[in-house]
């Protein structure tokens, strides 16, 4: 996973199993898309990864996109 900040929001790429045709990727990007704090998804089908462009933390990031039916890296929170 890599974060990064640019312009005060945060770039989220993470990879994805689960990902297997471009409605896959559609699901994954309208899902993530319902985050109040992304402004952009984006879904790379070759590389199997997930870059979220916002305020979103990564934990809720990866939450949704167990829901959605896909496997995302466990992220922990920090005390």
């Amino acid at each position: 996973m890599h974060i990064s900040i640019f312009e005060s929001t945060i770039h989220v790429t993470m990879p994805i199993k689960g990902l297997k045709c471009k409605s896959c990727k559609n699901k994954l990007e309208k899902a993530l898309r319902v985050i109040p704090m992304v402004t952009k998804a984006v879904v790379d089908l070759t590389a199997s990864t997930v870059t979220v462009m916002g305020n979103a933390s990564p934990e809720e990031i990866a939450c949704v996109i167990q829901c959605a039916g896909f496997r995302a890296p466990i992220i922990l929170s920090r005390p």
